[in-house]
């Protein structure tokens, strides 16, 4: 049983795929897509991470690209993942990054000690 990550920490960590060089590969090591809350989270993360693997660098204004198959459908998932670029994309402030992974590192810290608990 994991905890699966929600809200804002998502939303950060899916900022810094895209646009930080070096949270990028730390947050693609650590954190599994599995652990996004919502499989439309999970595919964009997954993508994410092939264009990480490929180029060795975050996709940033290439995200809509990576996503263009979805946003071209019809539909609500096409519709959430338009609102979600958008606000990935279009936010004037980066996070702060040292914050981000500050939270990041707590939930993965939970997530071990829950695994140690279990075992």
């Amino acid at each position: 049983m994991s905890e699966k990550l929600t809200g804002a920490l998502q939303e950060n960590l899916l900022r810094l795929l895209t646009f930080s060089v070096g949270a990028s590969q730390l947050i693609r090591s650590s954190v599994e897509p599995e652990l996004f809350s919502s499989q439309l989270y999970r595919d964009i993360v997954k993508r994410v991470y092939d264009f990480l693997d490929q180029f060795k660098a975050p996709p940033g204004a290439h995200l809509p690209d990576l996503l263009e198959d979805i946003l071209s459908a019809d539909g609500k998932e096409a519709e959430l993942c338009g609102r979600l670029i958008e606000s990935v994309v279009n936010e004037p402030e980066p996070p702060n990054e040292n914050y981000v992974l500050s939270q990041l590192e707590g939930f993965v810290r939970r997530q071990r000690l829950t695994v140690a608990l279990i075992r």
